[in-house]
């Protein structure tokens, strides 16, 4: 309990007196109101179930590399949840909470996906731009030209 209140008072503590849990709710906390609050907690899920009540100082390249063994996720969603604890472990050591430690080196994301539009799915895209009066023509425009221009 004592590591616990070196944190609020501002007196970093060694990475082993603190849980992946502690240092992931205080990022939550920190970005509960933004745009990427909802991401972060679907990461969290994971991130948790795997790590549990681990202190900090298992965060290594094996444990990373068990977890993503372990999961039947994609290699891009394990990049992205591995990106959040990452940033977690960053504001910690920022706001002083947590005494400096080796950055997590992150796996290889996916391939990227690489898909165009059929002249279905289009013709759907200029209808439903249609709809908008502010913007229907040069929405319609828009969509017409890069269609001709990647087709």
């Amino acid at each position: 309990m004592t590591e616990r209140r070196a944190v609020r008072t501002g007196q970093a503590v060694q990475p082993s007196k603190i849980t992946v849990a502690e240092i992931l709710l205080d990022y939550a906390n920190y970005k509960k109101e933004t745009s990427s609050a909802v991401r972060l907690g679907y990461a969290m899920n994971h991130l948790l179930d795997f790590f549990d009540a681990k202190t900090l100082d298992h965060v290594n390249r094996e444990t990373i590399q068990t977890y993503g063994d372990n999961s039947n996720r994609a290699a891009g969603t394990l990049r992205r949840e591995l990106v959040c604890l990452r940033a977690a472990i960053s504001h910690a050591v920022s706001m002083n909470h947590i005494l400096p430690m080796p950055k997590i080196k992150l796996p290889n994301g996916g391939k990227p996906k690489n898909r165009w539009l059929d002249k279905n799915e289009t013709a759907r895209l200029l209808r439903s731009a249609g709809k908008d009066f502010r913007t229907k023509f040069q929405l319609r425009l828009f969509i017409m030209i890069a269609f001709l221009y990647w087709s």
